[in-house]
């Protein structure tokens, strides 16, 4: 059973009070120590907060994704200690910290899901959702199809 009060909305602004909660911690410290290890704090205390779930801001509107990005964006600047407009963000993100953007993080996790499920990886209740598109037209790109299901 899934409960009533469950909200996309209120669940964002919790996981975005919580990052900040540790952004403020963090940059308490952040000059005694070094950028390794504000990484580490920040893939222990951040990352999973914002990642957790996330495959549900596949169908949510972009203001929605925005709010996590944001988040993203400020663990980038105040992990590499570069000013807000110095230097590109995505370049930042790929190149230097090596994480997707949320969008792609997205995207990322309902493939591996969909993947997992074509290979009978995923629990039997997901792998039973999927089905490979025999038609001959489509057969070479591997597609899958998931069927609609009624609410």
């Amino acid at each position: 059973m899934i409960a009533a009060d469950l909200d996309l909305n209120m669940h964002l602004a919790n996981v975005c009070k919580t990052c900040f909660f540790w952004f403020r911690q963090v940059r308490r410290i952040r000059r005694s120590v070094n950028v390794k290890s504000v990484k580490t704090l920040f893939h222990s205390f951040v990352l999973p907060r914002i990642y957790y779930c996330n495959s549900g801001l596949a169908s949510a509107p972009n203001k929605v994704r925005d709010k996590m990005e944001q988040v993203q964006n400020a663990a980038a600047l105040l992990i590499t200690a570069v000013q807000k407009h110095g230097r590109g963000l995505s370049r930042l993100l790929r190149d230097d910290l090596h994480w997707l953007t949320i969008p792609q993080w997205v995207q990322y996790k309902l493939a591996m899901t969909v993947h997992r499920c074509h290979r009978y990886r995923a629990p039997r209740y997901l792998a039973d959702l999927t089905a490979a598109c025999q038609s001959p037209k489509f057969l070479a790109a591997n597609i899958i199809v998931l069927p609609v299901v009624a609410n």
